[in-house]
């Protein structure tokens, strides 16, 4: 049964990319994002029914005292071995040409792309490709290299928790590794993001301009995420010192977590105003775009023209004035910020001439 469960959450995770990517070519940010977490409810599961498998492949065969030779309990242990090695080898063999044929496809899309036959944003769909493609080769080459390493041996008495210990590093190990390919990815998904929106503000569509400011910040908050997930991985300790150190390990003290809050809140607002002026740039080159295109069709008599453009006017100024209004929000309460931080250290040095 547990083979069966992890077979279908491997199945349930590539059914759940595949209508990421289909929702990533509609374009449709909801959409994507509401994939992208079914991707990721996909990936828990598969883990958890791996972890489940593994246990049971790991727990010791029964004792040969309930009249099992032991021969008999050795021959069962090696043809499981001998089952998972050969399944590791297809399984290995499988994700490299996952990488060579996601790889043509890039190909393919690229000279799509030049030809006029495909939009650009489907390079970005394939190159994301490759790099869920290498991953996956990545850790089946780690499983079959650590089945090859490790044959099956016969339990030594009182060995049971240092290989739970190896095990526990194995896996650190592994999900760290994982952590840094996901965290350059979503660094790289954000310059392509970026250079996606340079190109909508020379184009001058204001819903382009929307859905790709929206692209962009999705892309940092996957990245903001893949950081601090990198970043807790690398903080962890080893499996064997959180053994062997549990009973001496302290809290952090109140200090340090107000420093930890002070700063991420710092972060919170450097991004929010970051993201604020892009928007209000893009805003005010769209108004301005659609303000000349207005300025020539009056020199028409193209009524109907002439009206669609007032009205694409008048979106763009309500988007302009939205996003100055926010500006103007985020400025001030920086500014109440700074002017209570002054106040604030101003009363300390006062108080400390005093003493």
């Amino acid at each position: 049964m547990a083979k069966i469960a992890a077979a279908a959450s491997k199945a349930a995770i590539k059914k759940a990319e595949k209508a990421l990517v289909a929702a990533q070519e509609a374009g449709d940010a909801e959409d994507i994002k509401a994939k992208e977490e079914a991707v990721s409810a996909a990936k828990t599961k598969a883990e958890q029914a791996a972890e489940k498998l593994k246990t049971l492949q790991n727990t010791p065969a029964p004792s040969t005292t309930d009249n099992t030779p032991a021969s008999s309990v050795g021959a069962d242990a090696a043809a499981e071995y001998e089952k998972a090695l050969k399944q590791a080898k297809i399984a290995a063999a499988a994700s490299k040409a996952a990488v060579k044929r996601a790889e043509k496809n890039l190909i393919g899309v690229k000279e799509a792309v030049s030809q006029g036959n495909a939009e650009s944003s489907e390079i970005q769909v394939k190159e994301e490709a490759i790099v869920t493609a290498k991953a996956n080769a990545e850790k089946a080459a780690e499983k079959l290299k650590a089945l090859q390493d490790a044959p099956p041996t016969a339990p030594a008495s009182g060995s049971a928790a240092p290989q739970v210990d190896n095990a526990a590093a194995e896996e650190q190990a592994k999900a760290l590794k994982q952590a840094k390919i996901v965290a350059a990815a979503s660094k790289a998904a954000i310059k392509r993001a970026e250079k996606a929106l340079v190109v909508a503000q020379k184009d001058g569509d204001p819903d382009d301009i929307k859905a790709k400011e929206e692209a962009i910040v999705t892309a940092k908050e996957n990245a903001e995420k893949a950081a601090d997930k990198l970043k807790a991985l690398q903080e962890a300790p080893a499996p064997e010192t959180a053994i062997n150190t549990a009973a001496n390990t302290q809290p952090a003290s109140t200090e340090d977590n107000k420093a930890a809050d002070a700063e991420a809140e710092k972060a919170a607002k450097e991004k929010a105003m970051k993201q604020a002026k892009i928007i209000l740039a893009a805003t005010r080159t769209a108004l301005k775009k659609a303000e000349k295109a207005l300025t020539e069709l009056e020199t028409g008599s193209d009524t109907d023209a002439i009206s669609e453009q007032q009205k694409t006017v008048e979106r763009c100024q309500k988007k302009f004035s939205d996003a100055e209004q926010k500006m103007a929000e985020l400025t001030a309460a920086e500014q109440q910020a700074t002017d209570s931080s002054q106040v604030k250290n101003g009363n300390e040095a006062d108080t400390a001439s005093v003493q």
